[in-house]
C-alpha cells in the first residue's frame, strides 16, 4: 500500500493555494494556507520567487499557453515559423515576468533574501526551454536575485512508467525556518530539509508522511547564479 506524498497530504487538508495556468499568485505570512503550488503541471514554465528568511512570502507563476495556440511539436527547427513562434512566446512570457517583478517590488518587505527558482517542462523542444531560461535568468540577474533551475524531462518519465506524467511543483513557507521548494516529491531547495514541513503538518493536526510514494519523481537539473 502506497503512502501519500507530501503534496497529497497538504491537498487533502486544503492547505495549498493552487496556481492556475497563466496566473501569478502570492502566499503571504498572514494567509491561512501553508503551501502554494500546482498539480499536474504540464505547461512550459513554473516560477517560484520567495524570500529565504523566516516568515517570508512566496510568489508562484505558471506559464502554459502560447498566444497563437500553436504546438511546438508542429514547428520545424530553424524555420521562419520557429522564429515567429519563439517571438510570440517571448512576448507572452515577458508579460508574465513583469507581473512577477511588479509583485516582488510591491511586496519586497515580505521577500527578504530572495531566491527565484524556475521549473521547466522540457517538451522535447530545447529551443523553447532555452528561451524561457535565458529570459528568466537575465531578469533576476539584473535584480541581483539568486536563481535556480529544474528541468522536468517527460521522455525519461515515460520510459519508466506508462502512466501520463504528473508534475507537482509546490513551496512550503515557514515561520521559523527557510521555505522549501519541491518538484514532484523531491526537495530541490534547500539541499536538505529545513524543518518547515513539521510545523505545517502540526498546524493541520496530522503526522509527518513518508516522502516515498508510487509517483515517479520528475528528474531535474540544478543551476545557481547570482
Amino acid at each position: 500500500m502506497a503512502t501519500r506524498s507530501v503534496f497529497e497530504e497538504f491537498d487533502n487538508q486544503d492547505a495549498i493555494l493552487d496556481v492556475p495556468g497563466n496566473e501569478v499568485l502570492i502566499l503571504r505570512p498572514q494567509d491561512s494556507k501553508s503551501t502554494i503550488g500546482t498539480q499536474r503541471f504540464n505547461g512550459h514554465a513554473c516560477l517560484v520567487l520567495m524570500g529565504t528568511s523566516p516568515g517570508s512570502a512566496v510568489i508562484m507563476a505558471r506559464f502554459d499557453c502560447i498566444s497563437a495556440g500553436r504546438s511546438s511539436s508542429e514547428i520545424i527547427p530553424g524555420s521562419e515559423e520557429e522564429k515567429s513562434f519563439l517571438a510570440e512566446v517571448e512576448v507572452d512570457y515577458m508579460k508574465m515576468l513583469r507581473k512577477v517583478v511588479k509583485l516582488f517590488l510591491d511586496e519586497h518587505d515580505l521577500l527578504r533574501l530572495p531566491l527565484a527558482w524556475l521549473v521547466l517542462h522540457h517538451h522535447d523542444y530545447p529551443a523553447l526551454s532555452a528561451l524561457l531560461r535565458e529570459k528568466t535568468v537575465k531578469i533576476f540577474q539584473h535584480l541581483r536575485i539568486q536563481t535556480g533551475v529544474s528541468i522536468c524531462n517527460e521522455s525519461t518519465i515515460r520510459a519508466v512508467s506508462q502512466q501520463p506524467p504528473k508534475f507537482k511543483v509546490f513551496a512550503v513557507r515557514s515561520e521559523a525556518g527557510v521555505p522549501e521548494i519541491h518538484v514532484g516529491d523531491d526537495l530541490v531547495y534547500p539541499k536538505v530539509h529545513s524543518g518547515s514541513l513539521a510545523p505545517a503538518f502540526d498546524k493541520l493536526g496530522t503526522g509527518q508522511v513518508d516522502n516515498e510514494s508510487e509517483d515517479y519523481v520528475a528528474p531535474h537539473n540544478y543551476s545557481y547564479r547570482r
